[in-house]
Parts: structure tokens; sequence; C-alpha cells
């Protein structure tokens, strides 16, 4: 009777086994650099009392099985690290959940970073930061923004 019913038990367990298969949504592992792209990136405050430009920004993606790292640089003086998790990988569509700040403070970010086809959107909240930003095209100007930062690029090209 044991012998039967543990026989009935694996045999219950290798069918359960074999009928699992991976989700093809699931970010694969490994290693691997998404590309860096280039363009402009609007800051932000909020209530939005203050509007500011990343020049010739830089936006490096880089993942680690499921974990994500984004770079950022730009002019003048911009760098920033970001961290999160790819939600989705497939037929070249990558959308990464944003979840906190690294460098050059360790700082709660949210928001995501989603790449079609070589192009980028970043669209990116921090709590409490403080920015130096141009304040347009036409002047060196810069513009210092604090508080609560909204930043948002889009249709950045792959480099």
């Amino acid at each position: 009777m044991k012998t039967s019913t543990f026989r009935l038990f694996l045999f219950v367990l290798a069918i359960s086994f074999s009928a699992c298969k991976k989700n093809s949504n699931d970010p694969a592992p490994g290693n691997s650099s998404l590309g860096t792209f280039v363009g402009n990136i609007q800051v932000v405050d909020d209530p939005q009392t203050q509007l500011g430009y990343i020049y010739n920004a830089e936006v490096s993606v880089s993942t680690s099985g499921s974990d994500a790292t984004v770079k950022i640089i730009g002019d003048p003086g911009f760098e920033r690290e970001y961290t999160g998790k790819v939600t989705t990988r497939q037929d070249g569509l990558y959308d990464i959940t944003l979840s906190k700040q690294t460098k050059p403070a360790e700082k709660v970010a949210g928001e995501r970073v989603v790449i079609i086809n070589n192009k980028l959107t970043i669209s990116l909240d921090v709590a409490n930061d403080n920015v130096t930003v141009r304040k347009n095209t036409t002047t060196n100007e810069t513009l210092q923004i604090t508080g609560k930062i909204s930043m948002i690029g889009t249709d950045m090209l792959i480099k």
C-alpha cells in the first residue's frame, strides 16, 4: 500500500513538473547592454513652476537577469544612476520599472523606461532632489530645480 501510494505521488509530481513551462514574458537571464540613447530630457518640479532641460543626455541601459541599471549623463554636468526591474522583454520591446536612485545619493525613484525598436522613452520621478539644468536652448544660463523632480525624455535614439 505504501509503495503504490509513493509511486502514485511520484507520478503526479513528474506530471506536474513536465506540465510547467517558462513564461515567455519573463526576462532572460544574463548580463546585457540594451544600448546608449541620446537626446534631451525635460525637467520640472512639482507643481510645475520651474522648467529646464538636460541637453545632450545619454541614457545607458543594462540588465542582469530581471535587474536593470539606467545611467544618465548630460549637460550641464548632470549625472545620475537608477535601478529597477525588467517587467517585459520581447521582440524589441523592453519595459523597465524604476524604483531607486543609487548615485549620487540613494533616493526613492519611480516611473519607467520603455525601449521600442531602438527608441527610448524615460519618465522619472524623484522625491527631494536638487538638479542643475539649462533654462533653454539659446543660452548657457542654468537653473536649480529642487524638491520633487519629474523628468521626461521621448524618442531618444540609440547612439
